[in-house]
């Protein structure tokens, strides 16, 4: 009797090969103890054949590491126009964690289904301050716009080592105008939209896979999964010895199609089913031929 190799899955990957693009941290600056901010500037060549997307994607991390996914996210893989383009944007981030230095990392991820895997068009760096030992007498009044900017700063250092409260009454620098508190948007009761999926099996790994109902065994097989929304999704491979194998905890973009490699080479039925938040989405069978 020959023996039965166990099903594999694999976890889902969006898979690509980089696309021109350009990345740059035009400017950085900082009000210690208060915020910081960097403008980027950056482009990208348009999305064709197997790619399924650009994203921006900025994060804090260690100085002198590898800018890779990872870190303290400020800009989260934030989906660029599939035509093509240039931007700029700003980011405002608050000081955080020891004193030190934190390193800025900003980024074009290039998305697409293939052998090269997910990859980074267009990196660039830079090295921030963190919050630190208290700072000297480094501002007066005249640096903040509003007295609430001033006072959110003797808040961070109720010490006041820039003396901005001058009578020590607990409030900093009483003669700057005062913010309006934005007025309340109007009152809308919303219906959350709940998300769809597009689920099917293929002998196969690439985009261009058809779905299919049976392959022969020695073809490669893949359960595809795509939502409109972002999801964390789970998937199980029941295979005919009753035995079943899963996948858990997956993460997948809105609109990103990601595919589990599926190894088998017993004969029969294969129930491939999709779950998310607890709760079945969909359930597909695969005959395997000798």
């Amino acid at each position: 009797m020959k023996r039965l190799l166990p099903i594999f899955l694999l976890l889902a990957l969006p898979v690509g090969s980089a696309q021109a693009a350009t990345m740059e941290i035009a400017s950085f600056s900082e009000k210690p103890g208060v915020s910081m901010s960097a403008t980027l500037n950056y482009s990208w060549e348009s999305c064709s054949g197997s790619c399924f997307g650009h994203f921006l994607h900025a994060y804090l991390t260690t100085p002198g590491s590898t800018c890779v996914q990872g870190g303290e996210p400020l800009v989260k893989f934030e989906e660029l126009s599939s035509s093509g383009g240039a931007a700029t944007q700003a980011i405002t981030f608050l000081p955080r964690g020891s004193e030190g230095e934190v390193q800025l990392c900003a980024q074009v991820e290039d998305w697409e289904l293939g052998p090269a895997g997910q990859s980074i068009a267009a990196v660039d760096s830079a090295i921030t301050h963190t919050q630190g030992e208290i700072p000297g007498n480094i501002y007066n009044c005249s640096h903040f716009a509003y007295q609430d900017e001033a006072e959110e700063y003797l808040h961070k250092w109720p010490s006041d080592p820039s003396r901005l409260d001058g009578d020590h009454d607990g409030v900093a620098c009483e003669e700057l105008p005062r913010r309006l508190p934005p007025s309340p948007p109007p009152q809308s009761v919303s219906v959350p939209v709940p998300p769809t999926f597009h689920v099917y099996l293929a002998c196969g790994l690439s985009s261009k896979a058809r779905p299919a109902q049976s392959c022969a065994r020695q073809q490669k097989k893949g359960a595809f999964f795509r939502a409109s929304q972002a999801v964390t999704y789970t998937v199980c491979v029941r295979y005919p010895t009753g035995r079943q194998l899963c996948t858990r905890n997956q993460s997948a973009e809105a609109g990103v199609t990601y595919v589990n490699k599926i190894t088998s080479n017993a004969i029969g039925s294969d129930r491939v089913t999709w779950r998310v938040a607890g709760h079945t989405v969909a359930t597909r069978y695969l005959r395997i031929r000798g």
